[in-house]
């Protein structure tokens, strides 16, 4: 399977947002709020090292939206839906990012 420039651009900024993470790690305190409650207070804690774990959220879905035609038993729902299926993925992966 051929990677299309579009495929192309989206792992580079999911790797690069993942990059940028991993460079901003060792200035983040050892305990860092990882949910908030509905006033916006944080009430859950987590190490600093699952910033990594989150930013890799994006990286793995796009991956896994890649692959699962492949796997798909229904495999030719895909081809008959290409262009709509690759315009999600893209979508979705632009959603996750900047989340992460």
């Amino acid at each position: 399977m051929k990677a299309k420039k579009s495929d192309i651009l989206i792992l580079l900024v999911n790797l690069a947002s993942f990059v940028g993470l991993a460079l901003l790690l060792p200035r983040l305190p050892e305990t860092i709020p990882i949910h908030w409650n509905f006033k916006s207070q944080a009430d859950n804690w987590g190490p600093r090292w699952m910033v990594l774990l989150v930013g890799a959220l994006p990286l793995g879905i796009f991956l896994m939206m890649k692959i699962l035609p492949l796997i798909d038993p229904r495999k030719e729902s895909y081809r008959i839906h290409a262009k709509a299926y690759s315009v999600m993925t893209i979508a979705v992966s632009l959603v996750f990012i900047p989340i992460a």
